[in-house]
């Protein structure tokens, strides 16, 4: 009978107990539960596949570092563990040299080009809209997951990279103005448009 097998998901005070006392199995079933999750997030912030399973080899070895900070009476394990693996992703950001350029942009042009032709793109997979935004310059793509996927502000996200408000405001900008022209290509190609 294998480790796994013997833990339920109700069972998620026990394998932490059991990885905090440096249970090897307990840490392979943590790792088998949350790997692919975790693994989309370090995705969305590094370049390819390759970078993305150094961040989550990274963030496992935070993980079991610090697993005796989990409080369950503050969130869920899961939550825990997104939260750690954003800021690991963010922290690696922040140490690389980032040209971040601002435009003057209105609120109402993010909004007009984020609503454009919506329907057009209903079809698209998730998986490929990943694959879009893994292709946006390091800038770009930091700020969109910020904004689109943590739903932090743009206030939130001026404070967490170190930059403007309003250079975070065009990062978005200019980060949904390329995933469009992609996606454009992609259903224009596909639909022979």
């Amino acid at each position: 009978m294998t480790y796994a097998s013997k833990y339920k998901s109700t069972d998620e005070a026990k394998v932490i107990s059991d990885c905090i006392r440096n249970k090897s199995k307990a840490k392979e079933y943590l790792f088998k539960q949350y790997a692919p999750y975790l693994y989309t997030i370090c995705r969305r912030y590094e370049t390819n596949d390759c970078q993305a399973d150094d961040c989550l080899q990274d963030v496992f070895i935070k993980i079991f570092d610090k697993i005796h900070l989990f409080n369950s009476n503050k969130g869920t394990l899961k939550s825990w563990l997104s939260r750690l693996t954003v800021n690991h992703a963010l922290n690696k950001i922040t140490r690389q040299k980032i040209n971040w350029t601002s435009l003057d942009i209105s609120s109402s042009e993010i909004f007009d080009l984020a609503n454009e032709e919506e329907a057009a793109y209903q079809e698209i997979s998730e998986e490929s809209i990943l694959n879009y935004i893994s292709q946006l310059p390091l800038g770009y793509k930091t700020v969109f997951n910020l904004y689109a996927i943590e739903a932090k502000s743009h206030a939130e996200i001026a404070k967490i990279l170190n930059i403007s408000i309003s250079t975070s405001k065009s990062q978005l900008f200019k980060a949904r103005r390329m995933l469009k022209e992609m996606i454009t290509k992609k259903v224009n190609v596909s639909y022979g448009g």
